[in-house]
Order: structure tokens, then sequence, then C-alpha cells
């Protein structure tokens, strides 16, 4: 069984940053746990205004954060659609966190994303 988190990073400094979950995929095989053939297909539209003040997005109100973790911290790069690696978390940031939560499994997906930078 897996968790699959989306959402923007409020804010990131060398040591730290937070980040306010906009949705969670719970994903489990609902058959044989050892098949592999089980799918989950879902859309959802978020019409989202990312706008940072202050280094905080702003208009973005939600009730899951994670706050004050390492895994967000702006010294160290994170694999992006950019490359491997490529740059650090920034607040305004739209990520991803990928969490299992039992089993043996392993997952594969696809998240698409249009956004404009305007």
């Amino acid at each position: 069984m897996y968790d699959v988190w989306v959402g923007v990073v409020e804010e990131a400094d060398a040591t730290d940053g937070s980040v306010m979950w906009l949705h969670v995929f719970h994903l489990e095989a609902v058959g044989n746990a050892t098949d592999s053939t089980d799918r989950f297909a879902q859309q959802l539209e978020f019409n989202l205004d990312l706008q940072v003040s202050g280094g905080v997005p702003v208009n973005l109100l939600g009730n899951q954060k994670q706050d004050s973790n390492v895994n967000w911290q702006t010294d160290v790069n994170m694999t992006s659609p950019k490359g491997a690696a490529s740059s650090p978390a920034g607040a305004g940031d739209l990520v991803v966190w990928v969490e299992k939560v039992s089993g043996t499994g392993t997952i594969d997906f696809v998240i698409s994303v249009d956004y404009n930078t305007a």
C-alpha cells in the first residue's frame, strides 16, 4: 500500500522546510496482494493561484502539513522534471511525496501537470 501526496512548499531554508498537502492518493491492492495487475486512475483538476509573497504561498489553505522537515531544505538538490537532482525546493513549488505504507510491492506512476508561470 502506498500514499502519494501532492502539495506546495510553504517555506524552505538550509535547515528544513514545510509543505501544505493538497491531496493524498491512497493506493492499495484490492484483490490478490501479490498480483501486480491492480490499476488505479484518478483525475483531479486544481485551479490554484500559487503566488508567493514574503517567501510564503498565498491563496492556499489546508489542514495537513509536513512542518520543519529536512526533506525540503534548500541546501540539497531534489529530483525534478528538469532532471535528476537539479534544484532545491523553494516556496511555491509543487511537490510529490510517495510513501510506502505497507507490503512488498513496487509502484509506478505518472502525474501530469499543466501550469502557467505568468
